[in-house]
This record gives C-alpha cells, structure tokens and sequence, in this order.
C-alpha cells in the first residue's frame, strides 16, 4: 500500500479506502461520485453587502464577536462565531484591525534596517 501510494501521489490512507471500495463494490463504486450537499448558508446576501461596506470603513471591528453584536443589533441576524469567522475571513476577504503588540525593549534602528532589506 505504502508503494502505491508513493507512486499514486497520495496517502496510504486513502489507497486503502480505495482499496476496500473495489473490494466492495467493484470498479463501479470506485468511478462512482459522491453528491455533495452543501448547507445553504446562515447569511443572506443582502447583509452581506451592508456588512462588507461596514468592514471598509475605518474604525471597522476588533473582533468577530464584534461583528456578530453588530450583525445582530443593526440586521437581526445571528450567527455562530464560526459563521462570522468564515464570512469575514474567507468570503470577504477581510480582517480585523487590531494592531499587533510590540515590545518595549524592540530595538527601533535595527527593525527600520530590517524592514528596508527584508
């Protein structure tokens, strides 16, 4: 398994449940597919563009829950954090904007050096 799945590219998990779908239901199962329901999501597009041009101002969120409370107290939607999380990230393209913290004891010479040559 190990030798095929190094030729194949692929882990030798995923030949053995290649494997084990041909001893079971032959070539067919093999070339069969699966049908993939995906869940309508939680977010109608509507808000989505209310809460897109919110994100581009510039005070914007500090964090998802932020967008969550906002979702709720302006649209009336409510969402699971890993809804928000995935709408702002992943569909939007956006972030929070929450600055880093930097230390005290950064040396302010020797980054402005890095930064030019990094």
């Amino acid at each position: 398994m190990e030798q095929v799945a190094e030729l194949l590219g692929r882990h030798r998990v995923t030949v053995q449940k290649w494997a084990k779908k041909y001893r079971e239901s032959g070539i067919e199962g093999l070339l069969k597919q699966k049908l993939h329901t995906r869940r309508l999501s939680q977010l109608p597009n509507g808000p989505e563009k209310a809460l897109e041009e919110r994100l581009q101002q510039e005070d914007g969120f500090n964090t998802y829950r932020e967008v969550g409370e906002w979702l709720e107290d302006n649209l009336g939607i409510t969402a699971s954090y890993k809804t928000i999380h995935h709408w702002v990230h992943y569909r939007l393209k956006a972030s929070s904007k929450v600055v880093r913290p930097q230390s005290s004891k950064q040396d302010k010479d020797g980054l402005d050096i890095y930064n030019k040559t990094a």
